[in-house]
């Protein structure tokens, strides 16, 4: 097979040339030899290497340890350990199905809410914002936050002018707590409540599975996260099969 150039690499998988340069410095190919004019002689295992390294980085934007095991995955393969970069590559694959479970659980809690006066036990009446915080296991700080994004309305207390948190309120807080925790951002459960309260048969789910008026949906925003986890899993699968097996061969 003729030697590969850099250009030849970046065209093929989709990167600049630059981007081939700094994925071999940083150990996400194999060094390639140089012919006699000091050139880069790149082959088919770096070019592999390279599609597979594109479609791993991809997963840094979901956090820390999608990040991590990314870059294992891709180094381990880089230096030929394949058995460590299909384990490192299975765990970030089983992150991302927990992730897509977790968006799953917290729409079916949202539209257990939207359908029913009170689901799960009765909360009590008339919490300060720290007796609610504990309550639900967050700071004041978030609350305070959710309010000032008009997530939720809190009546005050006539006397005493403080937020006064009854059953209604600390339902539609678990909710909220249940979609942040599973990636929805606060847009998306802003827009969601919005279409409930404009109409209330609307399909809860595929409210907060849709775009707000006039936001861009691009791919590290975590809007329409239901739908968006379920494409990111399918990368990660396909991203799986990348690695090659003991002996070189991927599938």
């Amino acid at each position: 097979m003729k030697p590969l150039r850099t250009s030849d690499i970046a065209r093929a998988a989709g990167i600049h040339p630059n981007t081939v340069r700094n994925y071999e410095e940083l150990g996400y190919l194999p060094r390639p030899v140089r012919g006699p004019n000091g050139y880069r002689q790149f082959t088919q295992r770096h070019l592999d290497q390279a599609r597979l390294a594109v479609a791993f980085l991809r997963f840094a934007w979901l956090g820390e340890t999608f990040q991590q095991l990314a870059q294992e995955t891709v180094l381990c393969s880089a230096v030929g350990d394949f058995a460590a970069a299909r384990a490192s590559a299975a765990s970030l694959l089983a992150q991302v199905v927990e992730e897509r479970k977790r968006a799953e659980r917290a729409a079916e809690l949202l539209a257990e809410w939207a359908t029913s006066e009170a689901p799960g036990a009765q909360a009590p009446e008339g919490m300060s914002i720290k007796e609610a915080a504990a309550y639900l296991n967050v700071t004041a700080h978030t609350l305070r936050n959710w309010d000032r994004n008009r997530l939720v309305t809190v009546p005050r207390d006539p006397v005493s002018g403080y937020r006064s948190y009854g059953p209604v309120e600390l339902r539609r807080l678990m909710v909220i707590r249940a979609l942040r925790r599973a990636r929805y951002n606060l847009m998306s459960i802003l827009n969601m409540f919005r279409q409930l309260e404009a109409d209330p048969g609307t399909d809860p789910r595929a409210a907060i599975d849709s775009l707000p008026p006039g936001e861009d949906d691009i791919y590290h925003s975590t809007y329409r996260w239901l739908t968006k986890v379920k494409a990111v899993e399918g990368k990660a699968r396909e991203a799986l099969a990348l690695v090659p097996r003991q002996g070189g061969s991927a599938g």
